[in-house]
C-alpha cells in the first residue's frame, strides 16, 4: 500500500473513532438509507474517470429498478461514502491514481461494518488471471473486464439489488416483530397480574357462597350466575397468560440452535483467517487445506441442522400463537395442529424427568377451533406435572388420537402417575377444585378444559383412573364443531 493509501487508512479509522466518541452510530442502517429515498436501492460507482461513471450510470438506468446512483471519483471518496450509509453493491474501478481498487477493497474488508458489502471490480487493463485472483481474494463477488457486456452487468447488478431489497425487508420485519413481541409481553404481564387478582376474588366469593348456602338460596343463585360470567373472563385471561409462558419457553428453546450456529460460524471464521494467512505466506500445505475443507463441510451441516431446527420451532410457534389468540374457526389437520402444539409446549417438561409420547392418526380433518386444542393440551400437561408425578422420580404422558366414526374423533390423554382418589373424581371439573389449595394450584385448569370441550368444541369429556396407575382423559369431538362462537 502506498503512503497516500496508508494516510487514508488512518483517516478512515479516525472517522470511526470520532463518530463513536460523539455518540454517533458508525453502522450503516437501513433507516439512514431510507431517509434518502425509502423505495430506492443505493449503488456506489467508484472510478477516477467521469466518462466511465457516466457510462456505467447509463447502463444501469436501463434496469427496471428504482436505483439511487452515488458516484465517487476516487477510492478515498468511495470510503467516505461507505462511512455514512449502506449500499447494495459497489462497482469499483481497479486502476485509479492514489488508492487503487484493490487497496480500497482491502480497507473495506478490514472494517467490520463494510466487510460484507458486495464489491464488483471493473477494469480495462488488469485483466490477467493473477489480478482477477487477487480481486477474488479480497472478497470481490465478480471481476469484469472492459468493454463490459451490458446484459451481463445488468443481470449481476439485479441479483445484488434483489438481495439488498430482501435484506431491507427482513430487517424491517424483524424490528416490527420485536416491537410487537415487546408490546404483547407487556400486555401479558398485566393480564397475569389481573388473573391472580381474579382468582383470589373468586375464591373469596366461593367461600362466602358456602357460608350463606342454607339461608340465602336466592343470593346463591345470583352469585352462581356471576361466577359463570367471571369464569369466562378467567378462561380468556389464563389462555393469554399461557401464551406468555409459551413465548418465554420458545425463546429459551431457540437459544440452543442459535448458540450452536454462532459457535460454528465463529470457528469457521477463525479457520478461514488462518488459511488466508497461510496462503499469503506460501506455507499452506495440502493436508491443512483438506482438513479445512472437511471442517467447513461439517460446520455447514451443523449450521443447516440447527437453523432448520430454529426455523421449524419459530414456524410452529407462529401457528400456535395465531390460533390461541384469534379463536378463529377453520378447517385443519388434527395431527399437524397437535404436533405444533407439542413442539411449542416441550419446554414445560423438557428439563423434568418426565416424558411425553404421541401417537396421532393422520388424515383426520376438523372444521373447528384449533386454538382451544392447544389450550386443552397445555392444561393437561400442566396438571400432570403438578399432580400426577408427585414424589415420583420418573413418569410418562401419552396422547393418542383415532377416528371414531364418520363424524367423531377420539382424543385420549393419559399419564402413568399417582392417579386420582375416587372421592375426588366427580369434582375434578368443578371450578376452583384443587387438592393443592394454597400451594400454587388455582383449581381452574380442568374446569377450563371441560368448558372448552363441551362448549366451544361441542364434544364430551370423561375421566377415569388407569388400572395400572395413572389417569385417563377421554374426549370425543365432532369433526364439524357446532355453529357457535367461542366465549
Amino acid at each position: 500500500m502506498s503512503s497516500h493509501s496508508r494516510n487514508l487508512a488512518h483517516y478512515y479509522a479516525n472517522c470511526l473513532t470520532i463518530k463513536r466518541e460523539n455518540g454517533e452510530s458508525v453502522e450503516p442502517t437501513n433507516l439512514e438509507s431510507r431517509m434518502q429515498n425509502p423505495s430506492s436501492i443505493p449503488i456506489l460507482l467508484v472510478d477516477d474517470l467521469p466518462e466511465n461513471l457516466i457510462a456505467l450510470e447509463a447502463l444501469l438506468s436501463e434496469l427496471p429498478l428504482e436505483l439511487e446512483i452515488v458516484k465517487a471519483n476516487s477510492g478515498e471518496e468511495g470510503l467516505r461514502h461507505t462511512l455514512k450509509r449502506d449500499f447494495a453493491l459497489i462497482l469499483l474501478d481497479v486502476q485509479m491514481p492514489g488508492m487503487n481498487g484493490f487497496e480500497t477493497a482491502d480497507l473495506l474488508r478490514a472494517n467490520p461494518k463494510t466487510r460484507h458489502l458486495p464489491i464488483l471490480f471493473v477494469t480495462a487493463g488488469m485483466n490477467d488471471e493473477q489480478h482477477a485472483f487477487n480481486g477474488y481474494e479480497l472478497g470481490a463477488v465478480d471481476y469484469l473486464i472492459k468493454p463490459i457486456e451490458p446484459i451481463v452487468l445488468r443481470s449481476k447488478v439485479t441479483v445484488f439489488c434483489e438481495l439488498y431489497a430482501q435484506r431491507r425487508e427482513i430487517e424491517f420485519n424483524r424490528v416490527n416483530l420485536s416491537v410487537q413481541v415487546d408490546e404483547r409481553t407487556a400486555e401479558l404481564s398485566k393480564l397475569a397480574l389481573t388473573l391472580t387478582e381474579e382468582v383470589k376474588a373468586r375464591r373469596d366469593t366461593e367461600e362466602r357462597l358456602r357460608e350463606l348456602n342454607e339461608q340465602l338460596e336466592s343470593r346463591v343463585e345470583q352469585r352462581t350466575l356471576e361466577l359463570q360470567r367471571a369464569l369466562h373472563q378467567v378462561v380468556e385471561s389464563e389462555r393469554l397468560a399461557a401464551l406468555g409462558s409459551l413465548v418465554a419457553g420458545v425463546a429459551h428453546e431457540l437459544n440452543t440452535p442459535i448458540g450452536n450456529c454462532v459457535g460454528v460460524a465463529s470457528t469457521l471464521q477463525g479457520q478461514a483467517q488462518t488459511m488466508t494467512r497461510e496462503l499469503q505466506s506460501g506455507h499452506l500445505r495440502r493436508s491443512e487445506f483438506e482438513r479445512f475443507l472437511g471442517d467447513a463441510i461439517s460446520g455447514h451441516e451443523i449450521l443447516m441442522r440447527n437453523l432448520t431446527r430454529a426455523s421449524t420451532l419459530v414456524e410452529s410457534f407462529k401457528h400456535v400463537a395465531v390460533d390461541q389468540t384469534s379463536n378463529q374457526r377453520r378447517k385443519f389437520d388434527l395431527r399437524h395442529v397437535l404436533e405444533e402444539d407439542i413442539m411449542t409446549l416441550r419446554p414445560m417438561y423438557k428439563k423434568t424427568p418426565y416424558t411425553f409420547e404421541a401417537d396421532l392418526q393422520s388424515g383426520i380433518v376438523l372444521d373447528s377451533y384449533p386454538g382451544p386444542m392447544g389450550q386443552i393440551l397445555t392444561n393437561f400437561i400442566s396438571n400432570a406435572l403438578a399432580h400426577a408425578f408427585e414424589n415420583r422420580a420418573q413418569g410418562g404422558m401419552f396422547l393418542n388420537t383415532r377416528l371414531l366414526d364418520e363424524e367423531h374423533v377420539e382424543i385420549i390423554f393419559r399419564d402413568d402417575g399417582n392417579g386420582i382418589q375416587e372421592r375426588h373424581l366427580k369434582h375434578v371439573f368443578d371450578p376452583f377444585f384443587t387438592t393443592k389449595l394454597g400451594k400454587g394450584g388455582s383449581g381452574l385448569g380442568l374446569s377450563i378444559v371441560y368448558n372448552l370441550v363441551t362448549g366451544v368444541l361441542g364434544g364430551t369429556i370423561a375421566i377415569s383412573n388407569e388400572p395400572g396407575g395413572g389417569t385417563r382423559f377421554t374426549m370425543v369431538l365432532p369433526l364439524c364443531a357446532p355453529d357457535i362462537h367461542p366465549e
